[in-house]
């Protein structure tokens, strides 16, 4: 045979390898061995497992606004909220004379 013709056949052999090889890959198959048999070559393909899902943590702790406005005046309303909790806490006085007065935030 002509060295040439050999040549281009394992070339265009190779190039259809990693062809499927990619197109396997992209779908999620990995190899897990390769058995070098001469003349041939197996290859073994399994589907990888999605990771789990990671549980995310999304405490959403309870919302507390207090807002005073436009000459509101909020008194004597303290908040208490454990402090590792995912509370969002917050206190607002806009407007004139609009004033929170005596409402501590304490975190426990």
């Amino acid at each position: 045979m002509n060295p040439t013709l050999i040549a281009v056949l394992v070339l265009g052999t190779l190039i259809i390898i990693a062809a499927i090889a990619f197109g396997l890959y992209k779908l999620g198959f990995t190899v897990n061995k390769v058995k070098a048999k001469l003349p041939v070559v197996e290859i073994e393909a399994s589907r990888d497992k999605p990771p789990p899902a990671e549980a995310s943590p999304a405490q959403t702790g309870p919302e507390i606004r207090q807002r005073a406005k436009d000459g509101g005046v909020i008194t004597g309303s303290g908040i208490t909220a454990p402090a590792d909790s995912a509370a969002e806490i917050d206190q607002q006085a806009a407007g004139e004379k609009s004033k929170i007065d005596d409402s501590p935030i304490k975190l426990t």
